[in-house]
Order: structure tokens, then sequence, then C-alpha cells
């Protein structure tokens, strides 16, 4: 879907820096996005100030990707070796780190988490299809 935004820069506030956001007008068009081509995510990010975290969590059976958004995306595998590989960063994730504001948070095993995935066509634009893991350490 395409929508139609307009900035709009609002009063100066008091010290002099600008204010600005954007106003919604209107839906240009309603076009899905059903194409299939791969593209990489990275499950390690940083949060300045503060150690690289890894974005990964499970809930049930289901691994999630954290969105900057706040959003969770579903991550599917049909590959064994992928859902061991994923298994396998949880399992570290979960063992060695704390996500309660401490100061103790550990450095990451990994210095880069590459996944390689798609939109998984059985439940599209709520989970991605991932087809390969790079671990770097």
């Amino acid at each position: 879907m395409k929508a139609k935004m307009v900035a709009y820069k609002g009063p100066q506030m008091m010290d002099g820096g600008p204010m600005s956001h954007l106003k919604f007008i209107k839906v240009i068009s309603k076009e899905k996005y059903e194409g299939n081509e791969p593209f990489e995510l990275s499950i390690v990010r940083s949060i300045v100030p503060g150690p690289d975290l890894i974005w990964l969590q499970k809930e049930e059976d289901s691994y999630l990707y954290l969105l900057d958004t706040g959003a969770k995306m579903k991550l599917t595998y049909t590959d064994e070796e992928v859902g061991e590989r994923l298994a396998e960063i949880w399992e570290y994730n979960q063992a060695n780190f704390r996500y309660d504001n401490s100061p103790t948070v550990l450095e990451s095993k990994w210095k880069s988490i590459r996944v390689t995935v798609t939109h998984d066509p059985e439940n599209f634009g709520k989970a991605y299809l991932v087809s390969h893991v790079e671990l770097t350490e």
C-alpha cells in the first residue's frame, strides 16, 4: 500500500530547535507486495550506550525477530540445520544475557549473526522463512 505523506514544520520550540512531523493526507493506491526475493537480516544489534544484543526471542515453539518498531516477526524454517542454528543462538542468549537493565550483560559470542530470509508464503507479512544462518565470531 502506498500512502502520500507531507512533511510539516511546526512552530519553533523555545530552545530554537525545529519541531517537525508528518501529516497523513491520503492513500494513493493499495498495491500489495507479493515478491519472494531473499534478503538479509542482522540478529545482532548495537544499543548505544551498551553492548551488542541478540534480537531473537522464543515463544512456545516459535522464534521471533524483534523489529526496530517493537513489533515481532515470526521466523519459520524448512531446513532442520537452520532450526538447529536458531536453537543454538537462542540457548546461548538465554544463558548469557539479561534484559532487566542490568549492567552485567556479557559481550556476545558472535560479532555478527546474519540470516537470509524470504517472506513466508504461508504467513505473508507476519513471518519470514529463514534459509541460511551465518555466524561470525
